[in-house]
């Protein structure tokens, strides 16, 4: 599928090529290198900061001429995917080296389904898999997917995710989840997603990837999470 023009031209300094009529299309420098872009089909998470909707959808086409790029999402999300040209997204995903964030704002919407073309507003920032310092947090927890409620067991607890167990005569979700952390009498609504899952025995582990976290609630986690971890490192480090 072919992409249109930019919705806005580029502003002098910002174009690779230039030059009369005729000349070779201007080339649009993008916030972000086109290099450091997902590549084609990887899986992204998009965030809508407005309500904090969270969707999982996949890169269609890179278009390095007008720094864009096409996004196609499931069918089955369809219809909650409300977004207008110029909303601003978060776009995330993860690689071997760790997890990558790229503010966007959508361009437009194009073709059957829903179609997104975003361009980047800034530059990709990757968060190391190790950024974030996980503690022990073990207790019941329901994990949200669409109208099924799904009973887990929390091993562990980080600002980034969670990880669970799950019986296996229950389904384990397949995309997105929201649940309720109940952290020093402080209940805070998040959303993720099932980044991984694996199968031991009677129960499946799975690693749950936290996305669209307001302000308040990501300082009310990262607060818990730090004041937790030196408890358990000071523990940890005394002598038994």
């Amino acid at each position: 599928m072919a992409f249109g023009k930019a919705s806005r031209p580029a502003e002098g300094g910002n174009s690779a090529n230039s030059g009369a009529p005729g000349d070779s299309p201007r080339v649009k420098i993008p916030a972000a290198r086109p290099a450091d872009w997902p590549s084609i089909n990887t899986e992204i998470v998009i965030v809508l900061p407005r309500d904090g909707g969270v969707f999982r959808t996949r890169v269609s086409e890179h278009d390095r001429v007008n720094g864009q790029f096409l996004l196609i999402a499931p069918e089955s999300a369809v219809e909650d995917l409300r977004a207008t040209p110029g909303e601003k997204m978060m776009a995330t995903w993860t690689t071997s080296a760790g997890l990558h964030e790229l503010k966007t704002e959508l361009v437009d919407t194009e073709g059957e389904g829903v179609q997104w073309k975003v361009e980047p507003t800034s530059p990709v920032i990757v968060h190391e898999r190790r950024r974030f310092p996980r503690v022990r947090r073990t207790g019941a927890i329901k994990l949200e997917a669409g109208t099924r409620a799904i009973s887990a067991t929390m091993l562990d607890l980080s600002e980034g995710g969670a990880r669970c167990v799950v019986d296996t005569t229950q389904q384990v979700p397949p995309d997105m989840v929201s649940t309720t952390l109940n952290l020093d009498n402080k209940a805070i609504k998040i959303k993720g997603w099932v980044a991984w899952k694996k199968q031991h025995g009677k129960h499946t582990e799975i690693g749950v990837s936290f996305a669209g976290v307001s302000k308040k609630d990501a300082e009310i986690l990262r607060r818990y999470v730090m004041a937790l971890n030196s408890v358990q490192s000071r523990k940890a480090e005394s002598p038994t």
